[in-house]
């Protein structure tokens, strides 16, 4: 097939349209030689292959996203802790002056 590609390319084209022609072929006879529960069966395995596919995706997604408000709120926690130690401070010296 490479081969193909490499000397003439029209003719690749063609191979590729052929196979994807029976690819779509086996496809139909195989649909229609399914009766109705294993058309179900198959139509319940896919949905729930994407509904596992979707969850991952939403799970990672949001885990993404709980990470990045974890780091914000740490961030802020550490501003703050230095606001506090700093009016403490103040404070300290104020009752110190008021003491003396």
């Amino acid at each position: 097939m490479i081969a193909n590609l490499l000397i003439a390319p029209g003719a690749a084209v063609h191979a590729e349209v052929r196979v994807g022609a029976a690819a779509i072929e086996a496809l139909h006879r195989a649909t229609a030689a399914l009766r109705g529960q294993e058309i179900t069966l198959l139509t319940l395995v896919l949905a729930l292959l994407g509904l596992g596919l979707f969850t991952s995706v939403v799970l990672l997604r949001l885990r993404r996203v709980a990470d990045h408000v974890e780091t914000s709120a740490r961030d802020e926690i550490g501003s703050l802790q230095a606001d506090v130690d700093r009016l403490y401070e103040r404070w300290s010296e104020l009752e110190a002056k008021s003491s003396a």
